[in-house]
């Protein structure tokens, strides 16, 4: 459909625009959604850490970049999947227009 807006949201979060190729096979989505679900678990160890003793100023800046690395996973994840939806969707709006136009 060609809405990026979660993929919009992610790059305003990180302030920069990076060149992300289309995933070429599923075992790459699959690496990346690994790799976002890896750096989440870091946030969860972090957060465990800290029970019973609260979340001090230090602690919550390990929280927030440890969010941060969770956030550019999510995007390496997320871009290659959204990139091949709009290629496919233009090459079916394309041969759909075709076809009308015959």
């Amino acid at each position: 459909m060609g809405n990026t807006l979660i993929l919009d949201w992610l790059t305003a979060q990180t302030g920069k625009k990076t060149h992300i190729e289309p995933a070429k096979s599923r075992a790459e989505v699959f690496t990346s959604v690994s790799r976002a679900m890896v750096a989440l678990g870091e946030v969860s160890k972090i957060l465990i850490a800290t029970d019973g003793c609260g979340i001090n100023s230090d602690r919550a800046k390990d929280i927030r970049g440890a969010i941060e690395e969770v956030k550019k996973a999510c995007e390496l994840a997320v871009h290659p999947i959204v990139t091949i939806g709009s290629v496919r969707e233009a090459l079916n709006l394309s041969a759909s227009t075709a076809r009308r136009s015959i």
